[in-house]
């Protein structure tokens, strides 16, 4: 017997090789990427909407139990629906894991505290609440992208503004 030396593939063989490697390559099944989470921006815009719903929700209770603050307060708790609507514009429409963020904040969404029993106490309570949420806005800004860091900055700054509103004479 004599040894015979071992021949090299040939082209076709390498190819069709190849081709299968390839072929199950393709076919193997694999899960899908999840979608990107919410951005941090995202997240932060969600809480913030969220806080800020909870504040028109105590302008709106304020105004159903003392109607005689309508003029006062109504034009206030129409710039934070205009804030919201600027937050909305400025992240794509929350995912499902934004707005459990936004639930996870101290206040829930929407709901506010019990209005005091005189007008007087009502505007003060609402004068503490936008004066801690002005604080608040104004320490998101630092944390957050160009964008909506001058948004936030501008909610403070106008929060700010309430305040001084709701603590002057009637």
């Amino acid at each position: 017997m004599t040894d015979v030396p071992p021949r090299p593939p040939s082209r076709r063989g390498v190819l069709a090789g190849a081709a299968t490697l390839l072929v199950a390559g393709c076919t193997r099944t694999s899960a899908p990427e999840p979608p990107p989470g919410p951005t941090p921006d995202e997240r932060l815009a969600a809480r913030v909407a969220a806080e800020i719903s909870t504040l028109v929700a105590a302008y709106a209770a304020t105004i159903a139990r003392h109607p005689g603050t309508r003029p006062r307060l109504s034009t206030l708790m129409t710039e934070h629906e205009a804030h919201l609507s600027a937050l909305h514009a400025t992240t794509p429409t929350p995912t499902p894991s934004a707005t459990a963020s936004a639930s996870s904040s101290p206040t829930p969404s929407g709901t506010a505290a019990p209005v005091p029993a005189t007008p007087a106490d009502a505007r003060a309570a609402l004068a503490t609440a936008e004066a801690a949420a002005a604080s608040r806005r104004g320490d998101q800004a630092l944390r957050a992208r160009p964008e909506l860091a001058r948004l936030l900055a501008s909610i403070a700054a106008c929060g700010a503004g309430h305040v001084v509103l709701l603590r002057g004479p009637e």
